[in-house]
């Protein structure tokens, strides 16, 4: 199962959100990030739980497999009046290029 967990959190990037990953590894760009870059490094660890954090309060999307992060990017989420929910939640469907018709 994947978990996304959402966190508004201001903690350093070290710090496991509750019931989050336990980070063990961490990915050291060389510059920030600006929209639409990534990081991805999945052969740092290529097998094991994956688990994606979204941190609201840094603006940043990271995905782990087993405490390793493997990726970053800039995370884009809902406006003023539909804010993101925060919480954990689990990936119910799969579609390559789905389109929301709730937004």
């Amino acid at each position: 199962m994947l978990l996304i967990a959402l966190t508004a959190m201001p903690s350093a990037v070290f710090a496991a959100p509750a019931k989050g990953p336990i980070v063990l590894a961490i990915l050291t760009p060389d510059s920030p990030l600006e929209e639409g870059e990534y990081l991805w490094e999945p052969e740092r660890a290529p097998t094991g739980k994956l688990e994606i954090v979204a941190d609201v309060a840094r603006d940043t999307l990271y995905v782990y497999r087993d405490g390793i992060e493997i990726g970053r990017t800039i995370l884009i989420y809902g406006v003023d009046e539909k804010p993101t929910p925060l919480g954990s939640f689990p990936i119910l469907q799969k579609k390559k290029d789905h389109i929301s018709n709730l937004y």
